[in-house]
């Protein structure tokens, strides 16, 4: 039976969602130990590199702890890759259950960035504009 093209485009679309998220997990952990140069349509990753570390904080802990992984969403990958005869759907299902995992926690993590920035002075929501626009890393001095 020939596929249709629906299962490749899910394929890239579960890819860019893991990418994106990636990106900004990677950027939310390596947090001080970079000083690399970004370009100056810098977004989300550098906006979190400009906040202080006490805003960080105050970041991750109104957004929440990371939530376990569920029953559905379990990637035991290497498992499932290895299975006679593969599971297509499990293995869809499973991916899909942690893609809505991992927006729901962005999702969250988009409000808690908006609500503290909006709670910043202006001087601090021009230093991060600042920041933004050189597209590097921003002094945590305040």
């Amino acid at each position: 039976m020939k596929r249709g093209w629906m299962p490749w485009a899910l394929a890239v679309s579960v890819a860019i969602n893991l990418a994106v998220l990636g990106a900004i997990g990677g950027a939310w952990l390596v947090g001080d130990r970079t000083d690399l140069r970004r370009d100056r349509a810098a977004g989300v990753p550098t906006l979190l590199r400009g906040l202080t570390r006490e805003e960080r904080r105050a970041l991750r802990s109104s957004i929440g702890p990371r939530e376990q992984r569920t029953a559905g969403a379990q990637l035991d990958l290497p498992a499932m890759l290895r299975q006679e005869p593969f599971d297509e759907v499990a293995f869809r299902e499973a991916l899909d259950a942690r893609r809505a995992i991992q927006g729901a926690r962005a999702a969250r993590g988009i409000e808690a960035l908006a609500t503290l920035i909006a709670e910043l002075s202006p001087e601090r929501r021009a230093a991060l504009a600042d920041h933004l626009e050189r597209g590097r890393r921003f002094p945590r001095s305040q």
